[in-house]
């Protein structure tokens, strides 16, 4: 087991990513190249990581050691809600990424997922000599792309798309976040002089 996988297993479990793994159709291969064997989730495990710690930082350093009234149970509840939306909203851009407007084999700015979407693609067709077959390939790698690509923006920023993964893997993060906003304030609170005693 190497260290990438330690993070694959924090989000394997999820419905919609297991489903897709385990189901043998043409664009397995994508999604098991940019989920599996990539290094997503190392990623998405650092935003909530990150979110957690800035905010738990701004409250214990910060407003703990400036303010007596921010010594209040609510407000760090409120935190803790925060870094579970902010997490939320952060984490379905940085899996899927910007699709390139010229296409996935021929746009030149496509990031996360669909890089590796156009990385994939380009290993399977490099071996393959029929002409039909290789444009079967691409329109598979297309419709994959298409399933992450964003149908129309939603109020309060978040988006709809054809792939249930981001927004599920969204959620377990924002909770991934919770813990470690919980865990990191049992452990800054002693370093604080108004937030001692909170949580508890």
């Amino acid at each position: 087991m190497t260290f990438l996988n330690v993070f694959t297993y924090l989000y394997k479990w999820v419905p919609a990513l297991k489903n897709r793994l385990d189901e043998v159709v043409d664009d397995t291969q994508y999604y098991l190249d940019y989920f599996q064997e990539g290094n997503v989730f190392m990623h998405v495990f650092l935003v909530a990581l990150i979110v957690a710690a800035v905010i738990t930082a701004v409250y214990y350093w910060v407003c703990g050691n400036l303010f007596f009234n921010a010594a209040k149970r609510y407000i760090w509840l409120i935190l803790l809600c925060v870094s579970f939306l902010a997490t939320m909203f952060i984490t379905p851009y940085y899996i899927v990424g910007h699709y390139d407007e010229n296409g996935l084999w021929d746009g030149q700015n496509n990031t996360r997922l669909f890089e590796s979407a156009k990385n994939t693609l380009s290993n399977t067709i490099s071996i393959i000599e029929d002409e039909e077959y290789r444009e079967f390939c691409t329109n598979v790698a297309e419709d994959y792309a298409k399933k992450f690509r964003t149908e129309h923006t939603l109020a309060y920023g978040m988006f709809t798309m054809n792939e249930d993964i981001p927004l599920e893997v969204s959620l377990i993060n924002g909770l991934y976040a919770v813990i470690i906003f919980f865990i990191l304030s049992l452990i800054c609170k002693r370093f604080s002089i108004h937030c001692k005693a909170i949580p508890f």
